[in-house]
Parts: structure tokens; C-alpha cells; sequence
């Protein structure tokens, strides 16, 4: 697949990128009729080629159709169809208030940023691509998109049929040209790489990152709810995922009885052989399980409470549980997982939670489970993360209404629904002022006066408390003296 961008030598790729970033000068992509004619083809594109997309990310992935289905096809469908119809409304100016000082117009004005580099990533390889693609032609924008070569079977996909839906000079799929934006989802290794390269540039950039999300499981959570929603959200792309939850916290009073739950839920939803699940993904490649066997091997053997098995023939991980006695000191708790194993981590009560977790990078997500609404917010108050999801996993990224992205360590920038179009738009301040009327003017321009102070404090400040009566006499004489008073008068008197 080592052809899988379709341009095989780099003078066509310079080629291609020139191409997008012409057609992005010539103002094609700005009135909104051609930007729904582009997001519609996207649209096309997901539709027809539901069948070769799913074939492919099975070849990638191992991927039942149900979770392509939803988590990349059925998900990105529904953004572009949410963008096509809410465009106009997005993409309409913002009038405001020009403010004390001045009786003109402003307007914030919605502006595309120019090309835009959405760098894919192999997890959700439909998800992380197209979503931010749709968001970028929708702001006015012409992208520059490189899919994962670590999915070639999906990459090769787009490559080779995006463009028979979508006009070639308003998206095309190469490697990395001149930019205005890059907008990539990965680890926060290759972040930092995308923010040295983009700042040599002067583009923005937008990170979806990831981190260790935590769980935490408060003592009056309802355990088999909270079991089978973790594990739903672990086992999803068998833990493949950004906002996975990467591990559990639970108290003392409740741990045993919410690990002997998650076993119970795991083993509900793969079997008791979960190699022969044609429900659970397998891990992408031989790099990728080798990296999750080395974090599994560094656990002691006994804290493995449930699962265990590999087999890398078949790039298979077990769903683990593995119990974890400290937050530092185990590598299973240094670094982002992205594979089917969950540590457990047990407090001794609620208050130990917030000066343990306190500790860490700021997440991508974290996941609360309980029914104390005040012990809920208090956590969230305490604890940042990039989102929040309560008595459930994953959810709270499934949707347009919901800003989706990091903090520190787990990204910057958002998307989805408005917030794409948001981010990917640069928000214009344009001010008219009308020619009239220049002598009310006259406080602002040199020689200031100390005339001209005192109106413009009370103008701008108002009138202090207590003393309206000098200060209304003070206003009298400074709008006398600045306007009324011939210059050798005001010279006189100031």
C-alpha cells in the first residue's frame, strides 16, 4: 500500500496542493451554495461507499460493521447533514455593540482561514478525517487531507473515490504543503511536532490529542449500569479509542463488588473465549500490540484479575482488568493505553480521589458514575478535563450540540456542529464609521487638555458614587471648554 495517496511522485503532490490553494484565492469556495454542493458530496461519498468503507476498515481493523457503522459512518453523516442545514444561520455576520466611544457599525464577520491540513488518525479513520473535513469546506475553507497510513485499506479508499464526489481543487488527499490550518488527532508526541512545524509557518492549529481518562466510580453508583457502560466504552475498537476510559477509580467500600461487575459485563458482551468475538476489534498492528504486551508484561502476574491472553499472530489482546495499587510507579498508569486492558485503582474514600487524580495531565474525558449530584460537581469543579461524561462513556462525543476537544496535554481547539464551523473560521472584526459629525470628535485629538480628561473619565467611567452633583458640574465645564471655547480661550484656561 505504499501507493495508497494515490500521487506517486512529489512534483504531483506539489501539484495537487498548488491546485487547492489557487482555488482558495479565486473566492470559489466562499458563497454558501458552493459549499453545500461540497459538503453534499461528501454526504454521496459516506452513502455509496458505506460497503467499501466497512470492507476496508474489517481489513484494518478486524472492526464489526455495527461500530464503523455508528462510530464513523452514521456519526459523520449526521455532522455534514447538521452543517448543510444550519449553514446559513452559521455563516451569518454577528452585529455588536461599538461601544461608548464611537456611534459606528460593527460586525463580526464568519471568514474562512484558507487550506486547511486535517491529518487523520488510524483508530476512526472515517471519524478523525472527514469530520474535520466537512467542518473546514463548510467555514469556506479548501483542505488538504492525509488520511492514517497506519489504516492504508481505509486511506486507499479516499483516496481513490473521495474525489469523484468532492471537486478535486476544493479537497484533495496528499502530504503536507504551505498552510493556514492544521487540524490533526493523534498522540501528544506528534502534537508537539504539528505545533513546531505549524509555528514555522505562523498557522493555527487544532489538536485532538487524548490522555488517560479516568473512571471514577463513587460509592452510590448502580454498579451494573456503570459495569456495562465502562466496558462498552473500553471494549469499543477494543480500546482504540481517544476518550476511552483508560482507567478505573473506585473506593474501597465498593471496589470488589464493581470489579466482580465489570468481569460479569465484559464477559456478557465477548464470551468467555472473546478470540472467536467477531464483536470485539483487534488491534491495529504488530508495533501496537507489541507496545500493549509490554505494558501487560509489566504488571505482576497476580494482578491480573480477569483476562491476560495474547496471541500476536492474530494481533489479539483479551479484555484485561489488572489491579493497580499506586497512580505512579506502574507504566500501565505513565502512558495512554489504547488497548483492552483496564487498571484498576482503589481509594480509600471519595476524598482521596481529587489529590490523586490532581496529579495528572489534563484528559481528553472523564467519566463519573453516581447519584450525588453535589459529590458529581464538586469532582468536576476540582478536576479539569477536556469533557465530561456522567453515568456513561463516550457519549458526550456522539453529538453536533457538544464541543469535542482537549486541554493542555489533551489538545486545543474543538469541533463538531457550530464548533467546527467556528473553528475553522477566522471571526472578522469589521467597524464602519460614518464621516459626520467629526466635531463631536474633537475630545480625542491632540493637544489633550486636562478639559478633555475629565470628559472622557466621566464618559467612560461614569459618575462615581455620592457625587453626582460635582461631577455633573465638572461634565458641564469640560463639554464647554472642549467645544464651546474659542483656542485662546482654552489656552487660558488650561
Amino acid at each position: 500500500m505504499a501507493d495508497f495517496l494515490s500521487f506517486s511522485s512529489l512534483e504531483s503532490i506539489e501539484l495537487q496542493a498548488a491546485i487547492v490553494q489557487r482555488h482558495y484565492l479565486t473566492g470559489a469556495t466562499r458563497p454558501l451554495e458552493n459549499r453545500i454542493e461540497l459538503l453534499r458530496g461528501v454526504d454521496k461519498f459516506l452513502a455509496e461507499e458505506e460497503g467499501a468503507i466497512i470492507d476496508a476498515l474489517h481489513k484494518d481493523l478486524r472492526r464489526h460493521t455495527l461500530e464503523t457503522l455508528v462510530a464513523d459512518i452514521a456519526m459523520v453523516r449526521s455532522e455534514t447533514q447538521y452543517l448543510i442545514k444550519n449553514l446559513k444561520r452559521l455563516a451569518k455576520p454577528t452585529y455588536t455593540n461599538a461601544g461608548w466611544f464611537s456611534k459606528g457599525n460593527t460586525v463580526i464577520r464568519k471568514e474562512p482561514k484558507g487550506v486547511v491540513c486535517v491529518i487523520g488518525a488510524w483508530n476512526y479513520p472515517v471519524q478523525t478525517s472527514i469530520a474535520p473535513v466537512v467542518a473546514a469546506l463548510a467555514a469556506g475553507n479548501t483542505v488538504i487531507l492525509k488520511p492514517s497510513e497506519m489504516a492504508p485499506h481505509v486511506a486507499q479508499v479516499m483516496a481513490d473515490k473521495l474525489n469523484r464526489y468532492v471537486d478535486p481543487k476544493a479537497l484533495c488527499v496528499i502530504n503536507e504543503q504551505k498552510l493556514d490550518h492544521i487540524f490533526y488527532t493523534g498522540n501528544g508526541t506528534v502534537g508537539r511536532i504539528i505545533m513546531t512545524a505549524a509555528a514555522k509557518q505562523l498557522a493555527s492549529v487544532t489538536l485532538e490529542l487524548g490522555g488517560k481518562s479516568p473512571t471514577i466510580i463513587l460509592p452510590d453508583a448502580k454498579l451494573d449500569i456503570a459495569a456495562n457502560r465502562i466496558a462498552w466504552g473500553k471494549l469499543m475498537n477494543s480500546g482504540q479509542t481517544c476518550i476511552a476510559p483508560d482507567f478505573v477509580v473506585v473506593t474501597e467500600s465498593n471496589a470488589n463488588a464493581a470489579i466482580e461487575a465489570l468481569k460479569g459485563a465484559i464477559t456478557s458482551m465477548v464470551g468467555s473465549d472473546p478470540q472467536k468475538s467477531t464483536s470485539l476489534a483487534h488491534i491495529i498492528n504488530e508495533r501496537h500490540f507489541d507496545r500493549i504486551k509490554g505494558v501487560l508484561d509489566s504488571v505482576p502476574a497476580d494482578s491480573i484479575l480477569y483476562g491476560g491472553q495474547t496471541d500476536r499472530a492474530d494481533l489479539f489482546v483479551a479484555p484485561t482488568i489488572v489491579a493497580v495499587k499506586d497512580i505512579k510507579g506502574f507504566r500501565m498508569m505513565d502512558e495512554e493505553i489504547f488497548g483492552p486492558i483496564l487498571p484498576v485503582l482503589i481509594v480509600p474514600d471519595v476524598d482521596a480521589i481529587v489529590p490523586l487524580l490532581r496529579q495528572r495531565d489534563t484528559p481528553l474525558a472523564m467519566y463519573i458514575f453516581g447519584e450525588t449530584k453535589k459529590q458529581i460537581e464538586s469532582l468536576i469543579d476540582q478536576l479539569p478535563s477536556g469533557g465530561v461524561c456522567i453515568n456513561d462513556t463516550l457519549m458526550h462525543a456522539s453529538g453536533a450540540g457538544l464541543p469535542f476537544g482537549g486541554q493542555g496535554a489533551s489538545g486545543m481547539g474543538s469541533y463538531h456542529g457550530d464548533h467546527g464551523f467556528n473553528e475553522l473560521s477566522h471571526h472578522r472584526a469589521v467597524m464602519t464609521l460614518p464621516t459626520k459629525g467629526d466635531g463631536a470628535m474633537k475630545a480625542r485629538y491632540m493637544p489633550y487638555t486636562d478639559a478633555k480628561v475629565t470628559l472622557l473619565r466621566i464618559i467612560s467611567l461614569g459618575f462615581p458614587p455620592g457625587a453626582f452633583f460635582k461631577t455633573l458640574f465638572a461634565l458641564i465645564g469640560a463639554i464647554k471648554n472642549v467645544y464651546f471655547k474659542s483656542s485662546s480661550e482654552k489656552a487660558k484656561t488650561d
